[in-house]
């Protein structure tokens, strides 16, 4: 029984519970289980809700990952006794698939089962059977035909065996993975683990690499081919309709939780993403932290929860849309507006030179050290390249933790044949120069209260760039409310941090809003350096 149609975390329940099928029968004393056969193709618009649960079902120990190598391993004497059954076949093209899997069975070629042999050797002879139909010519077969064989006897050794030597409720799900075209022989090796009864769920986030093999459930969307997630995206996903509900719950009381000033300034700091709605923007945006849903604050460590968004277009009703704008901006005096990029301009003789240069530059500058063991918060705080000495020891090891941390693994897109050592080079260059005024609002935000913010607009006049998107991730990471407000809804941070990273809200205008224009509208005149209000 195939079973189509189904979410990826449909799959995973199912996985993880067998009971939840429908059609599972008891005959003769022996449970027969509906077959799990599906290929998810593409990603949902809640990509990284799919990202988890993909994250969780590869780690899962009811499932078994494959990916896009698998081990082509062979003992010598299956390879002699391979190259028998070839010779058989080739002078006898017309034998039956019954004898074939007879030699093959009796030459040990067959993987171990708990059920009988009778039973395997009837899949086998099934499968070969489809085969040899399809890769069959005039005079026996052809070198393909041995190649799907030789592959298909690896890889049951290898792979299936394991699972066959197991009663059947014990079978692990094969869960493959694929981020590149899928071969002959993988594609006769998912019909041979069918044959077999596994349950296999085939996952191709970029549309581009199908299997003929399965049903389908197709997403809208579609993303680059990427290696299998190697964590879980730390994301909380908010509700609209129940938000309101939650929220003024936790606010109302607000006023019965106690922190002493400034209590947990020496503690380590970590950020949560809020993935939120438009609308969830202002009640999340001018809320403390401590009532913000996963806020943790224990001795050594805060976890804050946090806004990274980015707003396109416009509200029919403008004068809304500025008034939220100033409301978030207005609720925190530890909070900056930017509209000026670069953030941080170069100096004039940087400007000469070409990213590749520039880039080169810094690695050399950089390298000794960052790619070094020693490169810990510690080290970092007593280098000579260590620019924030002023704040108090304990924000100093906070920053210079998450630092390391961004250098080492960063949200960053990497440009096409850009190495991934001058890209931590820049990394590091680049939050060395952390604007003071960001710097003084860290140093005096209490964090279970007031989240620091910066907001960004974005007109079509400036030219934002990596650095820039560098230092805004980088911030969000450090606790602070990241919103880029863009009316006329053109890419900026979008072309160098990988978008599952932030949320992207779309309203219902898009046009163009010069600087001024801004300025007009939320009643600020302009100011000197990086234009921040505080």
């Amino acid at each position: 029984m195939e079973i189509n149609q189904l979410t990826l975390e449909d799959v995973r329940e199912q996985v993880e519970n067998f009971s939840l099928r429908e059609g599972i029968k008891n005959v003769e004393d022996n449970l027969e289980f509906p077959q799990l056969a599906v290929q998810f193709s593409g990603v949902p618009e809640d990509e990284n809700s799919y990202f988890n649960t993909l994250y969780e079902l590869g780690n899962s120990e009811r499932t078994l990952l494959l990916e896009d190598v698998l081990d082509k391993k062979i003992d010598n004497q299956n390879f002699q006794n391979l190259q028998k059954i070839y010779i058989v076949l080739q002078e006898n093209p017309k034998i039956s698939m019954n004898r074939i899997v007879a030699f093959m069975q009796g030459m040990q070629l067959l993987p171990e089962t708990s059920t009988s042999e009778e039973w395997l050797m009837r899949r086998y002879i099934h499968w070969l059977e489809k085969l040899k139909g399809e890769r069959a010519i005039e005079n026996g077969i052809d070198q393909t035909f041995k190649r799907i064989l030789t592959d298909a006897i690896k890889w049951g050794f290898t792979y299936l065996q394991p699972e066959l030597r197991l009663s059947r409720e014990n079978w692990r799900t094969l869960v493959w993975y694929k981020s590149t075209i899928i071969n002959e022989s993988q594609r006769w090796f998912i019909e041979l683990s069918l044959h077999l009864g596994f349950d296999v769920v085939y996952i191709d986030i970029s549309k581009k690499y199908p299997s003929p093999n399965l049903p389908v459930t197709t997403y809208k969307e579609s993303k680059n081919s990427a290696p299998f997630p190697t964590e879980k995206i730390a994301i909380l996903s908010t509700v609209a309709r129940k938000a309101s509900t939650e929220f003024n719950a936790l606010i109302n009381q607000g006023s019965q939780v106690i922190f002493k000033p400034y209590q947990f300034k020496n503690a380590n700091l970590t950020s949560l993403r809020l993935q939120t709605t438009y609308d969830e923007l202002k009640i999340l945006g001018t809320s403390n932290a401590y009532v913000r849903p996963a806020f943790q604050a224990e001795s050594m460590l805060v976890t804050i929860p946090t806004l990274f968004a980015k707003v396109n277009g416009l509200l029919s009703n403008e004068a809304d849309y500025w008034q939220q704008l100033k409301d978030i901006k207005n609720n925190n005096q530890n909070s900056s507006l930017i509209y000026e990029f670069p953030i941080i301009p170069k100096p004039q003789d940087s400007k000469k030179l070409s990213i590749q240069r520039e880039y080169a530059q810094e690695y050399a500058e950089y390298r000794e050290y960052i790619f070094n063991a020693d490169f810990t918060a510690n080290s970092l705080i007593e280098s000579m390249f260590w620019p924030y000495n002023k704040l108090p020891t304990g924000a100093q090891l906070a920053l210079a933790n998450n630092i390391v941390q961004f250098t080492e693994k960063s949200n960053v897109i990497l440009k096409y044949q850009e190495n991934q050592e001058l890209l931590k080079a820049h990394l590091f260059s680049t939050l060395l120069k952390i604007p003071d005024t960001w710097m003084k609002h860290f140093q005096a935000t209490d964090y279970p209260k007031k989240v620091p913010k910066i907001i960004a607009f974005l007109s079509d006049e400036v030219e934002f760039t990596r650095e820039d998107a560098i230092l805004l991730s980088f911030m969000n990471r450090m606790g602070f409310d990241i919103i880029l407000y863009n009316p006329l809804g053109q890419n900026d941070i979008e072309n160098f941090i990988s978008e599952d990273t932030f949320d992207i809200h779309w309203l219902e205008n898009l046009k163009s809003i010069s600087i001024s224009e801004m300025l007009t509208y939320t009643g600020k005149k302009k100011t000197g350096f990086l234009n921040l209000f505080n």
